[in-house]
């Protein structure tokens, strides 16, 4: 079933963005990215398992991928906060998400073409990736949006 929402005609009473738009979404997102940093932490392996890396090889580099999950819970609590300041404070949170999302398709896109990891599973984390940067982007514009006088 597909709910008949338009992104500029969804507000609560308040004025506010409802979760309905991108505005909305932010602490989803910093929710999201805190879940996936807080399972890279909890299984710093198993990234690079998803990958094809052989298991020795993802144990011995998994303060590796603990150091992803850091940046990833970093990034979710600091947006979280800024929330709290209000919507604009968030910006230049979801732009380094964007920028840390991009960063990532990169390298999974490179580690793939150089044969370090499998293909397939290089390419769908590379467009989980893309997704998350494109959310993030959308909510950061919906932001700016909104401050601007109609």
């Amino acid at each position: 079933m597909r709910l008949p929402l338009r992104r500029s005609s969804v507000r609560c009473a308040t004025g506010r963005a409802s979760l309905a738009t991108s505005a909305g979404f932010v602490p989803v997102i910093a929710l999201i990215r805190l879940g996936f940093g807080a399972g890279i932490l909890a299984r710093p392996d198993l990234t690079a398992r998803l990958l094809g890396v052989d298991r020795v090889t993802a144990r011995r580099t998994s303060w590796l991928a603990s150091l992803v999950g850091i940046r990833e819970v970093t990034l979710a609590v600091g947006t979280l906060d800024a929330v709290r300041r209000g919507p604009a404070a968030a910006v230049p949170w979801l732009l380094a998400q964007a920028m840390s999302d991009g960063g990532d398709a990169v390298a999974f896109l490179g580690a793939a073409a150089r044969g370090h990891v499998r293909t397939s599973a290089a390419v769908g984390l590379a467009a989980l990736s893309l997704s998350g940067m494109a959310a993030e982007l959308a909510a950061a514009r919906e932001v700016l949006a909104t401050r601007r006088p109609s």
